[in-house]
């Protein structure tokens, strides 16, 4: 049941800004996302609509909010994170899906991803484009290689850490004998190179804000689904300015960040940005990681102040990658202590779900679950949700807290929940 049918008073945002998020032309406004000037959509925004409500509440109610709590996905995730990080007093719970963290990576990773595919160093100038077709080899040779890790032939990827011990085997499986390009029924060589654009974790030889040097890879050789409308485009030709549809939405989007939120200039060459050596804008990328992105390690107040949080992301994930998350809350661990992380922060990793699509998309009562917990000290453990795909609709899975995975117990239908356990990999 929606929160405003539950009796909530619900308030949104447009994120800070108005404009064009093909493009990301909303940047040539300095106010929106500079810090300098308050940046509307780095993180102002939140505290703006946040106090603008409180007080409409006040007004309409005669009273205060009793308590509060903000959920959100993808960008709406990594606003929950921001307001975890940078205005604590503001959320006693916050519900975060798939949180873009490392924004600026992610966007970055976007550009290595549209040069290994469009670009012409090493890949002879678009040879390194994966074809719908291939697309889908590449989903349907991982999850032959690893769907049975978890008990269950489902066509999903449960265990991903055990398919990852897989996947030079995947990778050999897909490759063209000959290197060259064969057809749909293989990778050539410049084709895997794309492939491990996206697989592999971009390693920057500088360090962005908190710290960080990385943006951690995605799942594409462990069950996700990169054929989707978020994928990897439907066109070998690179579109001037580029298209979610037909050159990929990471490339399009990192284009787009390049160009607008980076350099303010909508005729870069994003092809031929040495993301190594970025020269001048070095500078701008560490300030814009810092202002875009969620990746302050400090969650002190909010823990000290009573908050709690409920973060989910789908192992299957096309967008935003879940590892780049997996190591943000792996952070906090080594930082905090387990024990310390457990009293404020559950982590739930959903395998089969993708960016909002995929092969499970759970539904599950998350407001219900950080109620309990904020009003009653009803801590969640695992829960349940109920698939909303439109081929598998109903059928239900528990949803593990991270590191565990569901995995079938052997007997039962394999659509039950209850038929599945949380197990280590």
């Amino acid at each position: 049941m929606a929160p405003l049918a539950l009796g909530y008073a619900t308030f949104g945002s447009d994120s800070g800004h108005v404009g064009n998020s093909a493009t990301a032309d909303f940047a040539l406004n300095e106010a929106a996302i500079a810090a300098s000037r308050g940046s509307n959509f780095g993180y102002q925004h939140i505290k703006k609509t946040c106090d603008t409500a409180f007080a409409l509440i006040r007004l309409r109610y005669a009273r205060a909010v009793a308590k509060s709590y903000f959920a959100g996905g993808s960008t709406g995730g990594r606003e929950g994170m921001t307001a975890v990080e940078r205005f604590p007093q503001d959320y006693d719970g916050v519900i975060a899906n798939a949180p873009a963290i490392n924004f600026s990576g992610v966007r970055l990773q976007g550009v290595k991803i549209g040069q290994a595919a469009y670009g012409s160093g090493g890949n002879g100038g678009g040879a390194g484009y994966i074809d719908p077709a291939r697309q889908r080899l590449i989903l349907k040779t991982a999850v032959d290689a690893c769907d049975a890790d978890d008990g269950a032939l489902d066509r999903i990827v449960a265990n991903v850490e055990a398919c990852r011990t897989r996947q030079a085997s995947i990778l050999a499986t897909l490759a063209c004998r000959s290197g060259t390009d064969e057809g749909d029924g293989c990778l050539s060589a410049a084709q895997l190179r794309t492939v491990r654009a996206i697989a592999d974790d971009l390693v920057l030889p500088y360090t962005l804000a908190y710290g960080v040097d990385r943006h951690q890879g995605y799942n594409i050789l462990q069950g996700a689904d990169f054929s989707t409308g978020l994928g990897l485009g439907n066109s070998p030709t690179l579109l001037d300015p580029p298209t979610v549809a037909a050159n990929g939405y990471l490339y399009t989007q990192g284009d787009g960040y390049l160009k607008y939120f980076i350099a303010r200039n909508p005729d870069l060459d994003t092809l031929a940005f040495d993301l190594d050596r970025p020269g001048a804008y070095q500078q701008r990328l560490v300030d814009m990681s810092a202002t875009v992105g969620a990746m302050n390690p400090d969650l002190a107040a909010f823990m000290a102040r009573g908050g709690k949080l409920i973060v989910l992301h789908g192992l299957a994930d096309e967008v935003i990658s879940p590892n780049a998350t997996i190591a943000y809350y792996k952070a906090q661990v080594a930082k905090s202590g387990q024990a310390a992380v457990d009293a404020f922060w559950r982590f739930y990793t959903v395998p089969g779900l993708g960016h909002g699509d995929g092969a499970f998309i759970p539904s599950w009562d998350a407001i219900g679950a950080l109620d309990a917990w904020v009003s009653t000290g009803t801590a969640p453990g695992t829960l349940t949700g109920t698939d909303t795909a439109a081929a598998t609709a109903g059928r239900t899975r528990p949803l593990c807290q991270y590191p565990a995975y569901p995995r079938y117990k052997g007997t039962g239908s394999i659509d039950v929940a209850a038929n599945y356990a949380c197990a280590l990999p």
